[in-house]
């Protein structure tokens, strides 16, 4: 009975997931196709062999960095599973562990957006590169945004001396940087850079996508304990947007 409602409620939440989602020309599926037999006059193709890999934002860069329990700041090209870094909870800065990392690349160059902030209690900068469609928190409010719907003096969640202050954004750049990362954490949180983003991306409601991940937590936790990282997308998120794409909701928002 327990797993039949697990299934119900998963399945709700996939179908709720599908209608918070949106693409643009930086997402979508790219499908590629073979010809395995020619038609008899060799005007076309008889038979066609296709597969589809998802085009999915990259996150953060490979050389954005996050707080460990320690007092460490680790790039999260070095973070593995199961490190406790610093998120944000319930109004609370905590640690908590590194659940999964649902794909990284720490080689190639990819585009993001580079949100310069000021700290006004310092009197210096930080910094962040995130896709243009990562959530990301602004100070004073309790939804998540796109980041690239952050303008020049929006303010921040920015974290100083562990408390959050607020951080104005006064610079925004278009920067080539290598690698990517995109880690989960139990609150769906993260403090990348001394800045508080969301995990997610893609959904425009970072409650939303929350909710939908609590199968997959659930997963790791009960019968998923391996800490080895893939560059694609893993199992669960795939079948999200591929469901997602086929149905056509993710053209709908």
């Amino acid at each position: 009975m327990i797993f039949i409602k697990v299934n119900i409620l998963s399945i709700f939440l996939l179908l709720l997931f599908v209608q918070i989602c949106l693409t643009d020309g930086e997402t979508g599926y790219i499908e590629t196709c073979t010809c395995l037999k020619e038609s008899s006059n060799g005007n076309y193709c008889a038979e066609q062999s296709c597969t589809a890999q998802y085009k999915y934002n990259k996150c953060f860069s490979g050389r954005s960095t996050v707080r460990t329990r320690d007092g460490k700041d680790i790039s999260l090209s070095n973070i593995q599973i199961g490190q406790e870094v610093l998120v944000f909870y319930r109004n609370k800065l905590i640690f908590q562990p590194i659940y999964d990392i649902i794909h990284r690349e720490n080689s190639k160059f990819y585009t993001f957006i580079h949100l310069t902030v000021f700290n006004h209690y310092e009197n210096l900068t930080h910094s962040i590169e995130i896709s243009s469609k990562h959530l990301i928190y602004k100070y004073g409010l309790l939804d998540a945004v796109f980041a690239s719907q952050i303008q020049i003096g929006d303010y921040l969640q920015l974290v100083n001396q562990f408390k959050i202050i607020p951080g104005k954004v006064i610079q925004i750049d278009e920067i080539i940087s290598q690698g990517y990362s995109a880690p989960l954490t139990p609150s769906g949180t993260i403090v990348v850079n001394n800045i508080v983003s969301s995990n997610y991306a893609e959904a425009r409601n970072h409650h939303l996508a929350h909710l939908v991940m609590q199968p997959y937590r659930w997963w790791r936790n009960l019968f998923e304990s391996k800490k080895t990282i893939q560059t694609d997308l893993n199992w669960y998120i795939s079948i999200l947007y591929y469901f997602a794409n086929k149905t056509g909701f993710l053209n709908i928002l």
